[in-house]
């Protein structure tokens, strides 16, 4: 070939080449506002859980708006800067603290947290590919936390996002900064919920020691760390640790043991001076300092900020768990990758054939997970988590950084530190999964890296190159949210495509497609879509309740329905699982507002009841508040399981 033959066919390579880019980018944009669009349209207006936790969170907010006094005169299971956050927030934006404004928020959390992992893969693989796929992936396991807007969970996942963000920073000029303000992160998560800040903190301790400049003190540091970790899961699960908690310990020392393996075959030598540390500490200090200072100002005591965030949680596993076990034969399973991870510094030393080893695993774990994530994010990747630290393996051609080794260390460490807060409701893992998103794009740049600068293994695909070729696996990943666009949020995708398939048919056969809900059209749930024959009980109990009552009580907590009918509660404490949460004096002071009251309601549920009992245990018969509903009240008017009950000495009618 001339060179004039070749002067003509490199510009039309390079032309399929940049059609080829522009097309696929064009198109992931596309999913990444298609996904938002869902989210916002589909999924956040289209659900509710009977459980009602969305209410009690309502009402969290409204009477600290209304009285302040946490734990005084607001009741509340989160730490004070939950309140300050979403009280802010709802002002900041001009927000009604409603159903509409809460859920309002919550899909603001998880496209900022979204958004925010983006950049974090964008950043570490300059990869505009990757970090639209990031988003649609963070956006379809954040979606989850839609079934309880208004839960703290929101913010711990943005907090999380800013965390993995600013680690960035670690390396660069801005690092004293940001290691301040890491601490600072971990100061706001302690007081959102104080586990989820205690396994921030181990979290971030360990990239901080993995990256220190050698020090007399540092495998001392290191060795405590090991130590803590591997018997915080067992301290942390005594209370159940017998039982079903037992097989998800062990799961946890397992992840722990990957962890560690990992991270210790992957330290990088590093500038980064052991005095250091204390800048995170200092943040995390001086933003505690504050957010107490504000709960102090706002009519909180000392005495009621201990309790509230350290005593009453201790008992949290009592009142609230989930049983979930792992079989042995899983468990065994699960050993399999830590003994490949430890095997993997041997095979270091061989050179190429590990390299090609380490990058095709990376890629097939990178799409096996990525397709079992997409197929069911509550589920998949919860078994995975002994494969997270493959991220820090890297081949014997190729090094990591500090900079680039600190934030990869930290993503994996918060990941396997933060499921630990699946310990006793196993049904809020998704929340410390929200970031494997970014695992995920960044094992496969990592595995697609490694095979294409190989020389024996050069892609070379027609009219695009290698990596037009990753941009297009991108895709791939981000194309499946498109089965997202139902009704709920997100779940197995192959429930999805047999609905979709029956639509389809339907539609061909000419008969009619199944409508979205109605509006259920009540104060603070006017975007709200619910079954029609669901939404006419509430609209029945909320319309009686606002024609009959001057303050409303339930049992179990169903905050919504205060909500809904626009009559306040006897007083700021309200819990959904009162009856094992709140002590004698507590539920006494309830009681003597509602004796005080001239319209005074009580909406039972007793199904619910049997839903917020933990296992083995059965209803106080003797407590204030449980004595007064079942005892001192009547049924006046019921639909479906809603009773609506009235003491039998109330002077004023009760019209129907």
């Amino acid at each position: 070939m001339d060179r004039r033959t070749k002067a003509q066919a490199q510009p039309r390579s390079s032309g399929w080449k940049n059609s080829s880019t522009a097309l696929g980018l064009t198109l992931l944009f596309a999913v990444c506002i298609f996904c938002a669009w869902v989210l916002i349209e589909k999924v956040a207006f289209d659900r509710y859980s009977t459980w009602d936790d969305e209410g009690y969170f309502v009402l969290i907010v409204r009477q600290f708006l209304k009285n302040g006094g946490l734990y005084v005169k607001t009741f509340s299971q989160y730490g004070p800067f939950y309140t300050l956050a979403e009280s802010s927030l709802h002002r900041l934006f001009g927000l009604p603290v409603d159903l509409d404004g809460g859920r309002i928020l919550t899909v603001g959390y998880i496209l900022g947290s979204a958004t925010l992992l983006s950049v974090f893969v964008g950043r570490l693989t300059r990869e505009l590919t990757l970090g639209l796929a990031c988003f649609t992936l963070t956006v379809i396991s954040a979606a989850p936390m839609l079934e309880e807007p208004g839960h703290p969970h929101g913010i711990i996942v943005s907090l999380i996002a800013v965390a993995l963000c600013l680690s960035l920073l670690v390396g660069t000029r801005h690092e004293t900064a940001a290691l301040v303000l890491l601490g600072a992160v971990g100061a706001a998560l302690a007081l959102t919920k104080i586990n989820n800040g205690l396994f921030f903190c181990f979290a971030l301790a360990l990239p901080l020691t993995a990256v220190m400049a050698k020090a007399v003190f540092r495998p001392l540091l290191l060795g405590l760390l090991v130590i803590l970790s591997l018997a915080m899961p067992p301290a942390l699960m005594s209370a159940h640790l017998k039982g079903w908690a037992g097989s998800f310990c062990l799961y946890m020392l397992i992840s722990f043991a990957a962890l560690f393996i990992a991270a210790f075959q992957s330290m990088v030598r590093s500038a980064f001076r052991p005095i250091e540390i204390a800048y995170p500490i200092t943040g995390f200090v001086m933003t505690a300092v504050l957010i107490l200072a504000y709960a102090l100002l706002t009519g909180s005591t000392p005495a009621s900020l201990v309790s509230g965030i350290v005593t009453r949680t201790l008992g949290q596993p009592n009142l609230f768990y989930a049983p979930f076990e792992i079989s042995a034969g899983k468990l065994s399973l699960l050993l399999l990758p830590v003994v490949a991870i430890a095997a993997a510094s041997l095979a270091r030393r061989k050179g190429a054939e590990f390299d090609v080893a380490l990058a095709v695993v990376k890629v097939a774990v990178a799409l096996i997970a990525a397709a079992a994530f997409l197929w069911d994010p509550d589920r998949a990747m919860f078994y995975s988590l002994p494969l997270l630290p493959l991220l820090l393996l890297s081949a014997g051609s190729a090094s990591t950084g500090a900079a680039g080794m600190f934030s990869r260390l930290f993503l994996v460490s918060l990941i396997d530190f933060e499921m630990l807060q699946a310990y006793p409701v196993i049904n809020t893992h998704h929340i410390a999964l929200t970031p494997a998103g970014a695992w995920i794009c960044l094992m496969l740049y990592d595995g697609w890296s490694g095979l294409a600068v190989l020389p024996t293994l050069r892609l070379r695909w027609p009219y695009t190159g290698g990596r037009a070729a990753l941009e297009w696996l991108c895709l791939v990943l981000a194309v499946p949210v498109f089965s997202f666009y139902l009704y709920s949020a997100p779940t197995e995708l192959g429930g999805r495509v047999l609905h979709h398939r029956e639509i389809v048919m339907r539609w061909l056969k000419g008969q009619p497609i199944p409508q979205r809900s109605p509006r259920l059209d009540l104060p603070g749930a006017r975007l709200l879509h619910m079954p029609a024959a669901e939404g006419s009980i509430y609209r029945r109990v909320a319309e009686e309740v606002h024609a009959n009552c001057d303050t409303l009580f339930t049992m179990p907590g169903m905050g919504s329905l205060n909500v809904w009918s626009e009559t306040p509660p006897p007083n700021g404490f309200n819990l959904t699982a009162w009856m094992e949460g709140f002590t004698a004096p507590e539920q006494e002071a309830i009681r003597t507002k509602l004796e005080q009251a001239d319209r005074p309601c009580v909406v039972y549920n007793p199904e619910l009841v049997k839903f917020w009992l933990p296992p083995g245990l059965h209803l106080d018969a003797k407590a204030p508040m449980v004595e007064y509903v079942l005892q001192d009240t009547k049924t006046v008017f019921a639909a479906g399981d809603y009773e609506i009950r009235v003491p039998y000495n109330r002077g004023a009618p009760f019209t129907k």
